[in-house]
């Protein structure tokens, strides 16, 4: 069965061309409660209707489009922006990316969710990661290029509640920073005031 995806354009000319081009692979729904939804895409909508929307839809992939001079808010939950003038190609990529994403692109690299192996074209700069390790780089991929915030993997990664302090989060990135550099000598991870994000 094809990806179910939700339109949530504020122009009517924008939504019909993103129907007419992604309904061939996806099954475009006008119904925002569907539970199946897989995808949701915001066009020109505020960040309080996007952030409704992941409350509904925990498990579904939100896509922004914006314009390069959007200042996007930071949001307490993994987004795709996508600058516009967007290839519909492109957009048709990253949508079925995460609906299969046994494998990951992640710069050079390619993420092997299935058995936790990080994968370069060099073989000599391949990684063996734990489940964690794994889980980590899978939840900044999909927040990619977005930072994510100590609290937002500490909750979505290790389930823990708001305002535990632990120091297990550092320790697994430090872990695996030291992991990918001394294999690769590669910094995949960034670290920024907002928080954590791929370095891709």
């Amino acid at each position: 069965m094809k990806p179910l995806v939700f339109l949530h354009c504020a122009s009517p000319v924008v939504a019909k061309a993103l129907t007419d081009y992604l309904a061939p692979d996806f099954r475009i729904t006008e119904n925002p409660k569907d539970p199946a939804l897989k995808a949701i895409i915001f066009d020109a909508i505020p960040a309080a209707v996007i952030k409704k929307y992941h409350e509904e839809h925990p498990h579904a992939m939100l896509y922004i489009l914006v314009s390069p001079s959007t200042k996007i808010p930071p949001f307490p939950f993994p987004v795709r922006v996508l600058e516009r003038p967007v290839s519909l190609k492109v957009l048709k990529a990253h949508l079925a990316e995460p609906l299969s994403p046994s494998i990951l692109t992640l710069g050079e690299f390619k993420l092997y969710l299935n058995n936790r192996r990080l994968v370069h074209p060099d073989a000599t700069k391949n990684c063996i990661l734990t489940e964690k390790e794994t889980e980590i780089l899978a939840y900044l991929y999909k927040a990619h290029p977005a930072a994510v915030s100590r609290d937002m993997l500490l909750k979505d990664v290790w389930k823990y509640t708001e305002g535990v302090t632990t120091h297990t989060l550092e320790t697994h990135l430090y872990k695996l920073k030291q992991k990918i550099g001394l294999a690769s000598g590669e910094n995949l991870l960034k670290t920024t005031d907002e928080g954590y994000s791929l370095n891709v």
